[in-house]
């Protein structure tokens, strides 16, 4: 269908011609699926408090009408997408080669014979011939699931090869139809869309074949899948919970397969043996899927990156990025909902590997204090007001619908959490809201401000010469460093632009950018040794100080170890060139690290600090040729992707350390026994002068 509307080889000029006639209907739609969202919202559709642990249903036994109601307001969704042709010329074909997956879902949802549930424990099977069904319904799923995997995988292979079977011929035999279309196109962006025209059944067959590659992972991980279904194997091998019948019947289909035992005591061992080893393959297996998912979930993630910087960096226009952009976006989600789907249990067991994780526990810890709260209360206050009339609206709802006897004017759940809010320490949540209101202005103005004092030394320094210029960044740069509000990396693009001039720089435009590139990564090291020492090593010594940042805490201690390593460590190499610049040298130094160990492991910075010089240093070059643009462009890219690398990279470093020396990290030590007292003493003093919303005065004269 979409190469049949949206090829050259279809009938993608009359179609395109209609939406584009038609644009002015896309603001109804858009309005059709707002209207239709929070109608769904107020009737409690999505996640009723009616009926508990259901979801996108609005009366039990009856969800055609929410459902055809969200359905409705999908098709609204759908319809502005396609009407966006105008703006967005390839969003069409993005929805429309979506439809290949949705219409198989659609067609095995329709076509799957009516089982009976399952139970969700073991426990809940009484009697033999109960299990024996049971074993019998889970073992035709098991074989039913493989089957229409492996037919979703033929077909998407079939219709690949189908799509490129008709595509490759018809290239070849109107190429001279596409040379006369792209020479006869008047703009860049009219090529642009020529070529997407004829290349669309290419990407169209390249989705069906990543499409046959998720099936086809399934269907070559089934056996392993199916080791993960703990009941199937406590109803072959649980035999102390099965009745006496149940039993003998169990050890006469042994008898069958264990020559070596001799009598039912024997057998009974053996089946015991037999029970702990399916254990053991149910945990493995569960393990191995979880690594596989994993590193195909990275590998896909890499790999569309890799894809979209080089079409980013290819494609003179935005049409073919925009288009590829929305592909990579559409498997990325395909797969997210492929996994959830057809691997669900190795979904849930990764959800509950993260929820286990010592990391995740401590920042989830954090989110408890009071200085978290109040930079939630900070970034959440404005859309208040919306959440209060929204649960006003739902509430006067379900009472005129009959759910709810209850006069209050708010729903359960704002209830709820404003009850939790009235328990809150509000004198030092709100001494909080003020320092973080004043930290979010301080760091909201810098940038500005910075911006007009790197202007101001872009005017000063015009007719210096090409060593003075580079002292006067070296030095600027420097000082920046020092300020904690300053972000760095705009210091780069700034040394860029100024140094690499090849107005200024007497050796060339290539020298110069190389020069920059030293300069930044010099000014970067003494940035750092002058921030662990002078400012990190003097805080140290300040009791008050190094409670506050927390040195006795298990994620900072963690932390020290992973920085005490001598070398290039892969956690410490993440953690000082990912960190934050100020607050991670300072924290060196408050924790008494080697001077030259931390710069020998943040020399890895060069990953980051190159593509931003060579950002400022390319826009030099932008009236030349759109490809510097471009360029400039895929640099600052390519920071973006080794911080988000960095920032992944410390997380990892951190859990790594727990994992392996987590009861190290976490028991008490000698040396912080003030630092605990300070902080025990604090959280009594604090206990006994919480003052609660309910304990306040309503007024103060």
């Amino acid at each position: 269908m979409a190469v049949g509307l949206w090829s050259s080889m279809g009938c993608r000029t009359r179609c395109v011609e209609f939406l584009q006639t038609n644009e002015s209907y896309a603001i109804y739609c858009g309005v059709a699926v707002l209207v239709l969202i929070l109608v769904l919202y107020l009737l409690d559709f999505f996640a009723p408090e009616h009926i508990p642990g259901r979801f996108c249903v609005l009366q039990d036994g009856n969800g055609l009408v929410g459902r055809g109601i969200f359905v409705v307001a999908i098709v609204a969704l759908l319809m502005w997408g396609f009407l966006m042709a105008k703006d967005y010329p390839t969003l069409p074909v993005v929805i429309t080669f979506l439809f290949c997956p949705m219409s198989v879902v659609l067609f095995r949802r329709l076509t799957m014979p009516h089982v009976p549930e399952r139970p969700h424990d073991f426990a809940a099977v009484r009697g033999l011939e109960d299990r024996i069904a049971l074993i019998k319904l889970l073992s035709w799923e098991e074989r039913d699931e493989k089957n229409f995997y492996t037919a979703a995988m033929y077909s998407f292979f079939a219709a690949s090869i189908g799509c490129l079977a008709c595509w490759v011929p018809w290239v070849l035999m109107y190429e001279r139809a596409f040379d006369e279309e792209m020479l006869a196109a008047a703009s860049t962006a009219d090529r642009e869309l020529v070529y997407v025209r004829w290349a669309s059944p290419l990407f169209i067959a390249i989705s069906n074949f990543v499409f046959a590659c998720f099936a086809g992972l399934r269907v070559t991980q089934n056996g392993a899948y199916s080791a993960t279904d703990q009941i199937k194997n406590q109803l072959i091998f649980d035999f102390k919970t099965g009745t006496q019948k149940h039993m003998q019947y169990r050890i006469a289909w042994l008898r069958a397969r264990v020559a070596a035992a001799q009598n039912q005591e024997e057998l009974a061992r053996t089946t015991q043996d037999q029970l702990q080893k399916y254990l053991v393959q149910h945990i493995t297996a569960t393990r191995r899927l979880s690594k596989i998912v994993k590193a195909v979930g990275f590998t896909m993630l890499a790999l569309i990156l890799a894809l979209f910087i080089v079409f980013q960096m290819v494609a003179e226009v935005n049409h073919i990025a925009i288009m590829v952009q929305g592909f990579l976006a559409s498997y990325l989600f395909t797969f997210a909902v492929f996994i959830f789907v057809s691997f669900n249990r190795v979904s849930k067991a990764i959800t509950l590997e993260l929820k286990d994780l010592p990391m995740l526990k401590s920042l989830v810890g954090c989110m408890e204090t009071d200085w978290a709260r109040a930079l939630a209360l900070c970034l959440g206050l404005p859309f208040l007001p919306v959440v209060l009339v929204m649960s006003f609206a739902n509430q006067s709802v379900r009472r005129g619908r009959g759910l709810c006897r209850s006069k209050t004017l708010l729903t359960l759940r704002v209830r709820e959490t404003l009850g939790k809010m009235q328990e809150w320490n509000w004198p030092s949540v709100l001494g909080w809201v003020y320092v973080m209101a004043g930290v979010l202005m301080v760091f909201r103005l810098s940038p500005i401000f910075l911006n007009v004092l790197l202007a101001w030394m872009s005017w000063a320094m015009a007719g210096l010469n090409f060593w003075l210029i580079c002292a006067a960044t070296f030095a600027m740069g420097a000082f920046l460093f020092m300020l904690p509000p300053v972000p760095g990396p705009v210091i780069y693009p700034f040394a860029g632009v100024v140094i690499s001039d090849p107005e200024k720089c007497p050796y060339g435009f290539v020298w110069g950018c190389v020069i920059c590139i030293g300069v930044c990564f010099t000014m970067k090291m003494v940035a750092c040794a002058l921030q662990q020492k002078c400012l990190g090593g003097l805080l140290g010594n300040n009791l008050a100080v190094r409670r506050a940042v927390g040195i006795h805490t298990a994620p900072i201690r963690a932390i020290e170890n992973v920085l005490k390593r001598p070398g290039l460590s892969c956690g410490k190499c993440m953690i000082l060139c990912g960190g934050p610049d100020w607050p991670t040298s300072v924290l060196a130094g408050i924790l008494r690290l080697s001077v030259w160990q931390c710069l020998l492991g943040t020399c890895p910075v060069l990953l980051t600090i190159v593509p931003m010089a060579l950002t400022g240093s390319f826009y030099l070059k932008r009236d030349e040729s759109q490809v510097w643009m471009r360029t400039g462009n895929l640099m600052l890219l390519a920071t973006s992707v080794v911080s988000a690398v960095f920032l992944i990279g410390i997380g990892w470093a951190i859990q790594d350390e727990f994992d392996k020396r987590g009861d190290e990290i976490s028991r008490p030590k000698l040396e912080f026994v003030e630092l605990a007292w300070l902080d025990f003493r604090e959280a009594r003093a604090a206990e006994r002068c919480r003052v609660a919303l309910g304990d306040a005065p309503r007024l103060v004269a």
